[in-house]
């Protein structure tokens, strides 16, 4: 989806407003384990200014993807503020103009992909999953043992078990 700038190319006092709503569907492979069954609605205003065309706006929408910890199924709410300056020569501080058209598809997808956790989790307080039997222990305790030894002690412990049952 692209959002046409033609209309206010030449006046600088004019503020297009816009809402759409952008499928991530659309946006092809490379969102990782993320999903969304609802398009994401962006709303926002452009105005011409005199160093290029500047956008604000909100982006609003859901993700679907798994716990990291307990890999349980959990959704993601996004709820994003997004400025940028588009310029038809893009520098450091702007982004590239391409025939007075923006493509809010991009700019969705890369304001929601940079702010999405790198390690998604269901609450503060998952405890995660078994490493022994794969019990998820958020939703009942295994009876898995759950002592950690250190591996440079193991031949001691061995030993020690050694001279228990002599």
């Amino acid at each position: 989806m692209y959002l046409d700038l033609t209309s206010i190319k030449n006046d600088k006092n004019v503020v297009l407003e816009f809402a759409e709503k952008i499928n991530l569907e659309t946006l092809g492979e490379g969102f990782g384990n993320f999903t969304s069954d609802k398009p994401f609605l962006i709303t926002g205003t452009v105005q011409n200014t005199n160093d290029g065309f500047y956008l604000k706006g909100r982006i609003t929408g859901e993700v679907h993807t798994n716990c990291s910890l307990c890999l349980s199924n959990i959704e993601l709410k996004v709820d994003l503020f997004v400025e940028r300056l588009y310029k038809l020569v893009a520098d450091e501080d702007s982004y590239a103009l391409v025939d007075f058209k923006i493509n809010l598809d991009e700019l969705v997808f890369e304001e929601t992909v940079l702010n999405l956790p790198l390690k998604p989790v269901c609450h503060h307080d998952c405890k995660g999953l078994c490493p022994v039997c794969g019990e998820n222990l958020n939703e009942r305790e295994c009876s898995c043992s759950h002592e950690e030894i250190d591996i440079r002690l193991l031949p001691l412990k061995q030993l020690l078990e050694k001279q228990k049952g002599v």
